[in-house]
């Protein structure tokens, strides 16, 4: 990765423009962030407020040139109208060890790739498709 970035200088571009910003906070998003330091950033997206409660507003300097929530650009007719269906999942989550701040993916996949799951799914799916 560092030998990709050292390609460019570090202020070889005067505008860097990030669509789905939200990504940004994450740490694969850091290194190529802290490299460059362009004239302004603009960080582009539609789910700012991230559930982990990181700032991407601060890695922008606090630059917000717009803001929407999504369902009022829905009900302007900039985004499609959309419909959730939930399918229940029955699984007993007690039973997988919890790995700090996760589930051990082991156990969870043991778990979420059971035929019955996926035959519910399917079920839902031909029925809500």
């Amino acid at each position: 990765m560092k030998k990709h970035l050292e390609i460019f200088a570090k202020d070889a571009f005067d505008l860097i423009v990030i669509d789905e910003f939200h990504h940004a906070a994450a740490k694969s998003y850091n290194r190529v962030l802290a490299y460059f330091q362009p004239k302004f950033l603009l960080g582009i997206t539609a789910t700012p407020d991230r559930n982990d409660y990181k700032d991407v507003y601060a890695i922008c300097d606090g630059n917000v040139a717009y803001r929407i929530d999504f369902i009022e650009a829905v009900q302007r007719g900039w985004l499609a109208p959309f419909r959730y269906y939930g399918v229940y999942d029955d699984t007993d989550y007690t039973k997988i060890a919890w790995r700090g701040n996760r589930y051990d993916e082991t156990q969870l996949l043991q778990a979420q790739l059971r035929t019955e799951m996926a035959e519910n799914i399917l079920r839902a799916w031909e029925k809500h498709k």
